[in-house]
């Protein structure tokens, strides 16, 4: 870990942080006010396709992941551990696609978007490696929890009625298990260099 004295020295000017979490790809600027506390600029975006069968069920899901974030990290030991507070801009979205298979040359389907709740507040710990060798890059470890209520808007084109009840149920399903998730959890690995 990095002691008192050098924190602030081997942060520089900032650094700049390359990372893969589960809000996506992405990169994260990070300036020192002083030994025990900085700033951090982040922004975050990936995008998904996924197929699913299950049964006579096909799904479809497409997720469009676009975030960005202002953290501030305190240093309560002046070393590398840090205690993160912030809030993100949740811009994420997933579309959802239920189509059962044909019946009389007919698919019935279900579809609708998953969004969230824009501005979310964020707290989490993190840990910073001492830089690698005789450069300025290090790596970074996040772990922590956004509240982002989810927002569930689906309609269905079902005019079948062997296959509308089951679809229904599904639909009632996945809005009802989607809406007890408020927290979402945010994981990320990273490179930094320090400059």
């Amino acid at each position: 870990a990095l002691s008192a004295n050098t924190l602030a020295a081997e942060m520089g000017s900032g650094q700049i942080n390359a990372k893969v979490s589960t809000m996506g790809f992405g990169i994260e600027y990070s300036h020192p006010i002083n030994a025990v506390l900085s700033v951090s600029l982040g922004a975050n975006k990936l995008n998904l396709n996924v197929n699913l069968t299950k049964g006579d069920t096909n799904y479809n899901i497409k997720a469009d992941l676009q975030s960005a974030s202002v953290i501030a990290n305190y240093h309560p030991w002046e070393n590398s551990f840090r205690l993160r507070a912030g809030t993100y801009y949740n811009n994420n979205k997933v579309s959802l696609n239920i189509t059962n298979k044909e019946l009389n040359g007919v698919n019935a389907t279900l579809g609708g978007e998953v969004s969230f709740k824009k501005f979310a507040p964020y707290v989490g710990i993190g840990y910073g490696s001492e830089p690698i060798g005789d450069n300025n890059f290090s790596f970074d470890f996040d772990i922590g929890v956004m509240h982002s209520p989810i927002k569930v808007q689906l309609t269905d084109t079902c005019t079948i009625p062997e296959l509308c009840d089951g679809l229904r149920e599904k639909q009632q399903d996945i809005t009802t298990k989607l809406k007890d998730y408020n927290l979402y959890p945010i994981i990320s690995l990273g490179l930094s260099y320090r400059f």
